[in-house]
C-alpha cells in the first residue's frame, strides 16, 4: 500500500512524496530528492518555466534590437551618426513570431550629405531600393525600411521581420 501510495504521490504532488518517504524511511532523501525534481508536474513545471523564460528574453530583445547601431550598421550598411530612441511601436507577434515594430530616431548632430550620399550610392550599387526619402534593406529574415528627414534631423525605423 505505501508503494502505490508513493507512486500516486510521485506522479501528481511531487514534494509530499519526497516527504513521505523520507519520513518513511523508503528512500535515501537524496534520492527522493532527485525523483522528485524529474516527476511528471516538476517536469511540465520546469517546461513552462523554460519557455516563459525564453519568450520573455526573445520580448526584450526585440524591443532592443533594431534600435542598436551595430544592428543598424549591419544590415544598412552604413555607420549611423550618433541618435537617440525618441519613441518605439512594437506591432504584434504574428502565429509564426513575424512582427513590424517602428522606432523614431533622433539625430544629436545635424545629418551631413555624406551619410545620405553613402545611403544613395548603396542603393545604387544594388544594396537596397529607395522610394522618395525612404530606403528598404533586406537581411535574411529582416526588411528594414529607413525614412530619412534632413530637415528635422530625424529618421523612422520600421523594422519587420519574417
Amino acid at each position: 500500500m505505501q508503494i502505490l501510495k508513493s507512486i500516486l504521490l510521485w506522479l501528481f504532488l511531487p514534494i509530499h512524496f519526497f516527504f513521505f518517504t523520507k519520513k518513511r524511511g523508503l528512500l535515501n532523501k537524496w534520492i527522493a530528492l532527485l525523483l522528485s525534481i524529474i516527476s511528471p508536474v516538476s517536469l511540465i513545471f520546469w517546461l513552462i518555466l523554460f519557455i516563459t523564460i525564453i519568450l520573455c528574453h526573445s520580448d526584450y530583445q526585440r524591443k532592443y534590437h533594431y534600435t542598436r547601431r551595430s544592428v543598424l550598421k549591419e544590415i544598412i550598411g552604413v555607420k549611423l551618426p550618433k541618435y537617440k530612441v525618441v519613441k518605439r511601436e512594437l506591432g504584434e507577434i504574428g502565429f509564426n513570431r513575424d512582427y513590424q515594430d517602428c522606432f523614431y530616431l533622433e539625430f544629436n548632430e545635424p545629418l551631413d550629405s555624406i551619410f545620405i550620399h553613402q545611403l544613395d550610392s548603396l542603393v545604387n550599387n544594388g544594396k537596397g531600393r529607395k522610394y522618395d526619402k525612404t530606403y528598404n534593406f533586406y537581411m535574411q529574415n529582416q526588411y528594414v525600411n529607413v525614412g530619412i528627414n534632413p530637415d528635422d534631423n530625424t529618421m523612422v525605423v520600421t523594422a519587420s521581420e519574417i
